[in-house]
């Protein structure tokens, strides 16, 4: 049993509640809070009303007013694919982390919430308008992910601390049983923040944890530090390119997040939105046991970034795999659905146009996937994913005698390709627009730890996925590539 103390949790020389604030903004100054919840909660009121008695309806970027959330974000396609096997998370132990000490449950006797066990791990509290706007966003009867129904809650600064991270001590991470985060709280930098990225990273390397966090609101806010800037987090921004951009400013500058998107007004609602859609893709890799590797978190990340529809001015900077503001794009569970479904494909053999592979490289090490289109492609999206690994070793400290943890981080390089392989055929006919048969298109950023390729008219022929690694670490490492294709004529984007 985990001891949960009210006092306010030090690390790094400065009080975890100090550097954790929810993404919608309140600040932490006692009197600006107070104006804020003031002036706000009329507002709130608004929106989870507007929640409830019209759940679906959000503006998606691109499209129409008013079209469905659950249309937008691939739902309603994923019923038509799945009919009675449609997963909706049931069996994720998943775990809410927002608020602080005294104030970070969801209001449990919500109508909406109903037959939801919310278990309270970091003491008691009263109910959190934001905490119960967020939560209703995944789970209940109008939930994202209905198929939860127990749910572990944390206070933002329990969670850090002691109740997960135990950041700054010499104890490793505790993922409390959990295998899904959702978190719409951000956090400023300070001593400590080095230490919990390595540990968000250890537990997703480690543990399979996936964790998605959300970045800041505002075009013009910088991506925070905690927790979006943590390699093996999956960064959630809003789909109008209204938040965070700008690439990180810790533990690497200059790294791609967010990673991908939901048709939200905040980050607020985008963040457990995508957290709802990784809990169906685990449920149905749970459905998949016997397919080695389909629950990894490297995987799960793949399929859901490979399955992302690329929004009105979608366009990385040069040198980059992902948009600085949408990432890969809008997050589509029937897309990443199939690629799910339709994988593993084995390296160096051939491919069907959606799948995905989880394997590993030597240093220099080199993998293939042959992918052959009958017919033109409208679309191809090809995403690689591996993780940060850290240390996470136990020791004493040479100095003081002290345990300590050690959180020394490493990084494998891997570069993403895709070559069109039929150069003999360059007497067929192009569609209009189409690429040249030569194509070759390469992504191959040195810091981050997501490579995307996206190319666009492809004529029919045959082509090659290629991965490399170029750095000397002496360990083999893990990746995951997967990949989905909208066939010319296709109509189901």
């Amino acid at each position: 049993m985990l001891l949960h103390s009210n006092q306010p949790m030090s690390i790094g020389g400065g009080q975890i509640e100090q550097v954790v604030r929810p993404v919608w903004g309140v600040l932490n100054s006692r009197w600006v809070r107070y104006a804020v919840v003031i002036a706000g909660v009329v507002g709130f009121v608004a929106v989870i009303f507007w929640w409830d008695v019209k759940p679906t309806v959000m503006r998606a970027f691109g499209g129409a007013q008013g079209v469905p959330l659950r249309e937008s974000i691939g739902v309603l396609r994923l019923k038509q694919q799945a009919g009675s096997a449609t997963p909706t998370g049931r069996g994720i132990p998943a775990g809410h982390v927002e608020g602080q000490w005294g104030d970070y449950l969801p209001n449990a006797g919500d109508p909406a919430l109903r037959g939801v066990s919310f278990v309270p791990r970091s003491g008691p509290s009263v109910g959190n308008v934001h905490t119960t706007f967020t939560a209703k966003v995944i789970y209940g009867r109008n939930g994202l992910a209905p198929g939860i129904d127990e749910v572990y809650c944390y206070a933002a600064n329990h969670w850090l601390g002691a109740g997960g991270l135990r950041t700054g001590s010499s104890q490793p991470p505790d993922a409390d049983g959990r295998r899904l985060f959702s978190h719409s709280w951000i956090g400023e930098s300070d001593g400590s923040t080095a230490d919990a990225l390595r540990r968000v990273d250890y537990l997703v390397d480690r543990e399979d944890v996936l964790i998605v966090a959300g970045v800041d609101n505002g075009a013009h806010s910088r991506v925070p530090a905690l927790l979006a800037s943590a390699y093996n987090a999956i960064a959630v921004g809003v789909a109008d390119g209204t938040s965070s951009g700008g690439y990180t400013r810790v533990e690497g500058a200059g790294r791609c997040k967010p990673e991908i998107v939901a048709p939200t007004s905040t980050t607020s609602g985008a963040t457990p939105v995508v957290a709802a859609m990784v809990a169906r893709l685990l449920e149905a890799a749970d459905r998949r046991g016997d397919v080695p590797g389909a629950q990894r978190a490297e995987v799960i990340k793949a399929v859901l970034l490979a399955g992302a529809v690329k929004p009105q001015g979608w366009a990385p900077e040069p040198g980059k795999p992902l948009d600085e503001h949408l990432g890969a794009g809008i997050v589509r569970v029937d897309r990443s659905y199939k690629i799910l479904m339709a994988g593993p494909s084995e390296p160096d053999a051939a491919a069907g146009v959606r799948g995905w592979s989880f394997d590993s490289l030597k240093p220099g090490g080199r993998r293939t996937y042959d992918l052959e289109f009958a017919t033109a492609v409208d679309d191809l999206s090809l995403v690689l994913v591996w993780h940060r690994r850290i240390d996470g070793r136990r020791a004493t400290h040479l100095l003081t005698g002290n345990p300590i943890w050690l959180n020394t981080p490493r990084l494998a390089n891997l570069d993403l390709r895709l070559t069109r392989v039929d150069i003999d055929a360059m007497d067929r006919g192009l569609a209009e627009g189409a690429v040249a048969p030569e194509l070759r298109l390469e992504s191959s950023s040195t810091i981050d730890n997501v490579e995307h390729v996206f190319a666009q008219h492809l004529p029919a022929g045959r082509y090659q996925i290629e991965v490399n690694r170029r750095d000397g670490l002496d360990e083999e490492w893990d990746y995951a590539v997967a990949w989905f294709a909208v066939e010319a004529g296709d109509g189901r984007r």
